[in-house]
């Protein structure tokens, strides 16, 4: 790799601005007013009423009845939040309850949202995502060296993620079941229970968490789990989007980063092989560096932040296409 200094242009502040947007939109959208986009009037189907019967987070409160597929944490405060929670919550209550004719919609907005744009919500719209990097702004700041993770490492987490995803489902279709009903309440949380999303915004005002408990022992399990993740997040300091590497929410989204319409395009002719790309990128990932033929290098393991794009001297190497439409390009700094 030739070593040139990779300077920052506009797309990573504008970044900046879309993350924060998202930040207040999740945690403070109804005090400004985003809900009253939703009537206070909705109907609830008879599988809601049943499932709200055992849950109370499914309640009507005057939060939007939509799911983001990101960390749109369910623990906001119900009068200043925007949605209900996120898509891996989504899933867990609907196929807890059996609910799926009444989430129909918010799965095709999810759904839709995913092959749309991808980790797009990853890169550009995550609370836990800017947290991470504010973290990793605080180690460059104290002038504090990274840690690069080995491709061995990166591997091995990336197959950590589809296990984990895999046993959060299994919970789930488990304590549906009519023989597990006596620890469904205990367990039909367990997602929730073991994200550490609750603890990262805990310190934004009106921000409601439930904290750690170790009344049974399936609570136990789940606490012990979370103070790991906690750490994982806390690990953001020394390796860039530590959490995002074995996210569910981001799994999920892994799955459409390859097929989405948002792509992330490279003119092989005009890549100099100086390695900024490889260098900024906060997940290690080596694809857009190494690919030598094929036009489109999204990978499931990109956060769609474009810093790649962003910090590219090339101009013209490396763009951003929506539905085959340029929208960001590189630019010789």
């Amino acid at each position: 790799m030739i070593s040139i200094k990779a300077k920052r242009g506009w797309i990573g502040y504008l970044r900046r601005i879309v993350q924060l947007f998202f930040l207040v939109l999740i945690l403070y959208g109804g005090y400004f007013g985003f809900t009253k986009l939703s009537s206070d009037s909705i109907q609830r189907s008879e599988d809601d009423l049943r499932a709200a019967e055992i849950n109370a987070n499914l309640r009507k409160d005057p939060r939007l009845p939509i799911y983001l597929p990101i960390h749109s944490c369910k623990n906001t405060d119900k009068e200043y939040g925007t949605f209900q929670g996120c898509s891996m919550f989504m899933a867990s209550e609907m196929i807890i309850y059996g609910s799926y004719m009444s989430f129909a919609l918010p799965v095709l907005v999810v759904v839709l949202s995913a092959f749309l744009f991808g980790r797009t919500w990853c890169g550009w719209a995550c609370p836990v995502g800017f947290i991470q990097e504010m973290l990793d702004k605080l180690r460059g700041w104290l002038r504090i060296s990274y840690i690069r993770l080995s491709r061995q490492a990166n591997r091995l987490l990336r197959s950590f993620r589809l296990w984990w995803l895999a046993v959060l489902f299994l919970i789930s279709f488990t304590v549906a079941l009519p023989f597990f009903s006596v620890i469904r309440k205990d367990l039909h949380n367990f997602n929730c229970f073991t994200c550490p999303t609750r603890y990262a915004l805990w310190f934004f005002p009106k921000f409601s968490p439930t904290f750690m408990s170790f009344k049974s022992t399936f609570y136990s399990i789940g606490s012990v789990i979370v103070i790991i993740f906690i750490g994982v997040v806390i690990t953001s300091f020394l390796i860039r989007r530590f959490w995002c590497r074995i996210c569910p929410n981001g799994t999920l989204l892994a799955l459409f980063n390859k097929g989405c319409l948002t792509t992330k395009e490279k003119d092989i002719q005009k890549c100099t092989k100086c390695g900024i790309c490889y260098n900024v990128c906060p997940m290690d990932n080596e694809d857009v560096y190494t690919v030598k033929h094929r036009k489109i290098v999204n990978s499931k393991n990109c956060v769609m932040c474009f810093e790649c794009v962003d910090r590219c001297p090339e101009d013209d190497c490396l763009k951003v296409k929506f539905a085959g439409k340029t929208f960001l390009r590189s630019r010789f700094k």
